[in-house]
């Protein structure tokens, strides 16, 4: 009973029948599945039933392939939703041509006002520099004006300087003349007054009128009045030279005006050069953005009747869709229906066969235990039939002797179970052709019958053989159970002997690296100390190390609160000290003494020398004392012809040669002093 409600099951499931699984294991090696797989949340279990005989593929190309496999019922659907394939129906659809138009739409209104912003900002930029340019030619205009207007003083200005200059050359010649005049005058009244004769009688009497007197007073009064010109022309030649100092520096502070004016104007120029080229851009980028939008509302008409059209069609083909999933829905019931029918039949044809079967099986059994009994039976009751060595067989009432002949040579040939299949399959046959001539058993004797033959069970003919193996597999996988414990401890011995190991070098490293620390920083910073300590002591693994640094004539403190000299010095110490302890043939230096003073690449230049004795430093520096106790120097040059090149120099190999110029040429016995070889530098 059990088996047949399992079969009824498996006939009603329309995903447990053997057709649909089969089907349902193409579909998973095709790449699709169940639509019912998909639904999440469905508590009522609606959506799952609905769906149960729907399933879905990547493609068009996978639903063609499988719809000669569909059961009865089923549908199949692309991923994209443009075709549903049934058993002799394909439905395509437009898939998303509405939902691309759409979108392209989306994108051609983004597009539109995005031309738009761009097209305002390109004439508010425009609007913005007309402005500007219109102030910049006002103020080229007043610049022009200022340019003129200065242009016209210094003409001016130039003009009374000239004129200025030939009033002050001709009373400097007048006032010479002047001068000669009142010389040449005062040399002919000395000379007068020392030709004319001493008269006792006029000297006697001074009031006495005398002509050489007379002559002497007129010649004095020339002379003074020509001193007395002479004064005023040099007042005047003074208040010349003043108008020309005035005009000369009204002259320089209209050159001075003038060239900050042209300065302006050549300035204000290519402004309005730069304006010019800017508003011609812009010209050009209002005309490209009309042009964008131009066609850009020409690709939105054509979307938006293309998108009409789409939606009319849509329309049209939604209305035909509705009709065809009611005419569809129609068939799937009527196709329900029949199948509901269907199953029941092969329910009930089912239920009948495993009857059958059982019985049969049931009348094996029993006419087995009957042995030779049961066989003799059997043929009997077949008469005529056919026997179960497919001859006619002979009634067992008329010739018992042929009969067991019979049974005995088919005893030899066949088995005993095939022998009692045959009769059973011949009496069959007889049972089929004539009514039965009794009653048929009751449902309790089948029932008992059903009972008796599950009781029994089935036996397994190959126990053996699978004990055999299962007990060679345990064996195995408990010996590479075994195998793998065994190297799970020693691999765990190894990890900790590695970690002690570990442990020990790291201590004795860092006990090492800790005092040639301390010496180093001692060393480069003229006295202090320095200690390392580690964060975690106990976990070596991921312990850190932090720096305690005591420069002379400070508090211990943290490397962060150092100067940026004393972290540079402390590093190098402790780079210095790994080198100490751990040596390398080879290290690179780069710029390590950057920060320090004088006085401490004097003592880093030290420390280096010690170690380059086990190391050789290759160190990039712009120091000027690092570089004197190098061994060799390396440049890069660059020559007018662009090609890098490599300048090397020995050091030992310059001081000899300079050294060798230094000193004096040696002077031999006869010959005085040696003249220097051609091949020798003078």
């Amino acid at each position: 009973m059990a088996d047949a409600a399992a079969a009824g099951r498996a006939a009603t499931d329309p995903v447990a029948t053997a057709e649909a699984a089969a089907f349902r294991d193409r579909l998973t090696a095709a790449g699709g599945g169940l639509l019912a797989d998909g639904v999440r949340r469905d508590a009522t279990g609606m959506a799952r039933r609905m769906l149960a005989r729907a399933a879905w593929t990547p493609d068009l190309a996978t639903a063609f392939a499988l719809q000669p496999h569909l059961p009865p019922g089923w549908i199949l659907v692309t991923r994209d939703g443009t075709a549903v394939v049934g058993e002799v129906v394909v439905r395509l659809g437009a898939g998303e041509r509405i939902l691309e138009a759409r979108a392209d739409l989306e994108r051609v209104e983004t597009e539109l006002r995005g031309a738009e912003s761009s097209a305002e900002a390109a004439a508010a930029a425009a609007s913005t520099a007309s402005a500007l340019a219109a102030a910049t030619r006002a103020e080229l205009d007043v610049a022009r004006a200022a340019e003129s207007a200065a242009t016209g003083a210094r003409r001016a200005a130039e003009e009374s300087e000239r004129m200025a200059a030939r009033r002050l050359e001709a009373l400097v010649r007048e006032a010479g003349w002047h001068a000669a005049q009142a010389a040449r005058l005062a040399g002919e009244v000395d000379r007068a007054r020392a030709a004319i004769p001493a008269d006792p009688a006029t000297a006697d009497d001074p009031g006495a009128p005398s002509p050489d007197r007379d002559a002497l007073a007129t010649w004095e009064a020339r002379a003074a009045e020509l001193r007395a010109r002479r004064d005023r022309l040099a007042g005047v030649v003074g208040e010349v030279d003043d108008a020309r100092r005035d005009a000369e520096r009204r002259r320089a502070g209209a050159e001075a005006s003038i060239a900050m004016d042209e300065g302006r104007i050549g300035i204000a120029d290519l402004a309005a050069a730069r304006l010019a080229d800017r508003e011609q851009a812009l010209a050009a980028d209002r005309a490209a953005h009309a042009a964008t939008l131009a066609e850009a509302a020409v690709r939105e008409a054509e979307a938006r009747a293309e998108l009409d059209g789409l939606l009319t069609a849509d329309a049209d083909d939604r209305a035909r869709l509705a009709a065809a999933e009611l005419a569809s829905a129609a068939a799937r019931e009527r196709l329900r229906a029949a199948e509901e029918r269907s199953r029941a039949e092969e329910h009930r044809d089912l239920e009948a066969r495993l009857g059958r079967d059982a019985l049969r099986e049931q009348l094996l059994v029993e006419l087995a235990g009957l042995g030779r009994l049961g066989l003799v039976h059997l043929e009997g009751v077949a008469g005529e039939g056919v026997s179960s060595e497919g001859m006619p067989a002979r009634s067992p009432a008329t010739t018992p002797g042929l009969v067991e002949d019979a049974t005995a040579d088919a005893a030899d040939d066949l088995d005993e179970g095939a022998l009692l299949a045959a009769a059973l399959d011949g009496a069959g046959v007889r049972w089929a052709m004539t009514p039965p001539p009794s009653e048929i058993p009751g449902p309790g004797r089948l029932a008992t019958l059903r009972r008796r033959y599950h009781e029994l069970g089935a036996a397994n003919p190959y126990a053996v053989e699978e004990y055999a193996s299962v007990r060679a597999r345990l064996d195995d996988l408990e010996r590479q159970h075994d195998d793998l414990r065994s190297a799970v401890a020693r691999t765990r011995a190894l990890i900790v002997e590695l970690d002690t190991l570990i442990s020990e070098q790291f201590r004795t490293t860092f006990r090492a690296l800790e005092a040639s620390f301390d010496a180093r920083f001692r060393q480069l910073f003229g006295g202090g100390y320095a200690r390392l300590t580690l964060t975690d002591p106990t976990d070596l693994a991921s312990t850190g190390v932090e720096i305690v640094a005591r420069p002379p004539g400070k508090k211990p403190q943290a490397l962060a609160m150092l100067s940026g000299g004393e972290r540079a010095l402390t590093a190098v110490a402790l780079l210095f000290a790994m080198l100490e302890v751990r040596p390398v043939p080879f290290c690179v230096l780069d710029e390590v003494d950057a920060a320090l003073d004088e006085a401490n690449v004097g003592r880093f230049t030290s420390a280096l020398r010690e170690l380059a004795e086990q190391t050789q430093f290759v160190v990039i520096t712009h120091n000027r004392g690092t570089i004197e106790i190098a061994d060799a120097l390396y440049g890069v040059t660059v020559g007018d012809d662009s090609v890098s090149r490599v300048i090397s120099l020995r050091l030992d190999e310059a001081t000899e040669l300079a050294e060798r110029r230094r000193d004096p040429l040696p002077v031999g016995p006869a010959t005085g002093p040696r003249e220097p070889a051609a091949t020798e530098p003078a």
